[in-house]
């Protein structure tokens, strides 16, 4: 039962992989403001804002709001805006957070559609821009986008890679099938009239992290959600560095699902579960049973893993992450329990 609810979930994503990939670019001339939020970012900024600044659209600017940054931020700043009239600067002034840093930003921005994206996030085309607002008009105001990593030669890297393609083929194909749950923040796109009716609650705000989900949330009950997975499209930027720091940044999301919808708190549950019992199921096989029913199934699901995350890997250009799937899958599904485990245990209290 657990291998044929895994094959089930797999293969929802076939909506997603076999999208057709025809090009369609944005031609009209809506002013589109792009918004970052930085804190001691200047060495992010000095690598990356030059390609956003250099983006083939006629009407933009790009904010970027300095959050109390004590490195050299404000310098960097400055020197980018001697050189570009489409770079507009502003610094916190009241609590240091990226939510109110944004805040900020949209409050000053001019343009009829936001793009959001982060200061570490390296965007190599062009076309960005156009790409990522091309799906909105009046009645489709928000365009989900995919932010990958950048590859490195470590499981490190390699497991956080997976995690991200899977969250991404799994948010996509929920937005394909009128159900999105959640968004990413470094690649998204919406027009300021849905930004100006949406208000999260102050206990919504109070997140650690996860209010692009939330605030996505509401979004659908305004709004079509459109997907841009066209691969000019894609923001790049690094994956953590230490497991370390990728167990706490992860601690921190999770603690958003308790305020999903009771309808998407039921189905990433049954996913997780589903993960769950498989692969504990084939553990036990491997060392208490030689079913042939039990090795069919398990087969059978392994070559399925193996086929949806080929074509993934390909659309969604990750190299050769697929040929390691089921090692990653079981690896992340005993990350991911650790995880809750410790939430349980030691609940993360503290507003940063």
């Amino acid at each position: 039962m657990a291998a044929l609810l895994y094959i089930f979930y797999l293969i929802s994503f076939l909506k997603l992989l076999f999208l057709k990939k025809n090009i369609s670019y944005n031609s009209s001339q809506t002013f589109i403001s792009v918004l970052i939020c930085a804190k001691n970012e200047a060495k992010n900024l000095q690598n990356n804002l030059a390609f956003i600044l250099d983006q083939d659209y006629p009407n933009f600017e790009v904010i970027v709001v300095n959050d109390k940054s004590t490195d050299h931020t404000e310098a960097v700043l400055r020197q980018f805006q001697q050189n570009n009239s489409k770079l507009r600067c502003f610094s916190s002034t009241g609590n240091s957070s990226k939510k109110t840093a944004l805040q900020l930003a949209k409050t000053n921005a001019q343009g009829n559609i936001f793009v959001l994206t982060d200061a570490d996030c390296y965007i190599p085309s062009a076309n960005w821009l156009k790409l990522i607002t091309q799906p909105i008009n009046d009645t489709e105001q928000v365009v989900l986008g995919y932010a990958p990593n950048f590859k490195k030669n470590t499981f490190l890297n390699a497991l956080q890679n997976y995690e991200t393609l899977t969250t991404a083929l799994q948010y996509l194909s929920a937005a394909l099938y009128n159900s999105p749950y959640m968004a990413v923040g470094r690649n998204l796109a919406y027009t300021k009239t849905i930004s100006q009716e949406i208000n999260l609650s102050n206990k919504e705000n109070k997140l650690l992290s996860g209010d692009d989900d939330l605030w996505l949330q509401h979004a659908a009950k305004k709004s079509k959600i459109k997907i841009q997975i066209k691969p000019d499209s894609f923001a790049y930027s690094h994956a953590e560095d230490s497991l370390l720091k990728w167990w706490n940044q992860k601690r921190r999301h999770i603690t958003t699902a308790n305020y999903y919808r009771l309808k998407d708190k039921i189905i990433l549950a049954s996913i997780f579960i589903t993960k769950f019992y498989f692969w504990a199921f084939t553990v036990g096989m491997l060392f208490f049973t030689t079913s042939t029913n039990s090795k069919i199934a398990l087969l059978c699901v392994l070559t399925c893993m193996l086929l949806i995350y080929n074509k993934a890997s390909t659309k969604f250009k990750s190299g050769n992450l697929w040929l390691i799937s089921p090692i990653l899958d079981f690896s992340l599904i005993c990350f991911q329990i650790s995880l809750f485990i410790s939430n349980l245990v030691s609940p993360i209290k503290k507003w940063k």
